[in-house]
């Protein structure tokens, strides 16, 4: 068989080439600029992994819902990133610009957990399995109790 040369791959490209998941764990990370994931309903917490290693500079976000039902995934933010985002207002629950802003920069640990595609081949399922961030934790918090 004759080479083979791939035009669009430079060495470069090859040598920094990974999965954009991170291995399964908690992984030290840092926050960016959440903001609405879908309006009235979630807010998106960007973040980007710090820790040295492999995954490091990986980027993903983290969802939480700011409805009765979902609200727990975001007081788990706040706990993790030691904020206090949302506070009450005339009554009302109200997130401010400034509480917002105070996220971007602070560190936690994001918890990144193995997921089966249980897709139907259909729906573009594989049946693999991923890695995706599930949870938050405070920076320092006790992982071995998750079981991952």
């Amino acid at each position: 068989m004759p080479d083979l040369i791939i035009p669009s791959l430079s060495e470069d490209e090859y040598e920094s080439a990974g999965s954009k998941f991170a291995k399964a764990g908690a992984h030290l990370s840092e926050c960016g600029m959440p903001e609405w994931e879908t309006p009235g309903q979630s807010i998106r917490f960007p973040f980007t992994i710090t820790e040295e290693g492999e995954d490091k500079s990986k980027e993903s976000k983290l969802v939480a819902g700011v409805s009765k039902a979902g609200i727990w995934k975001f007081k788990e933010m706040e706990k993790a990133l030691g904020l206090q985002i949302m506070e009450p207002v005339d009554g009302k629950m109200t997130i401010k610009e400034a509480n917002l802003l105070a996220c971007v920069g602070k560190q936690f640990q994001s918890v990144w957990t193995t997921e089966t595609d249980s897709r139907t081949p259909e729906q573009g399922g594989k049946g693999g399995t991923y890695t995706k961030p599930t949870s938050a934790l405070p920076v320092g918090a006790n992982v071995e109790d998750l079981g991952i």
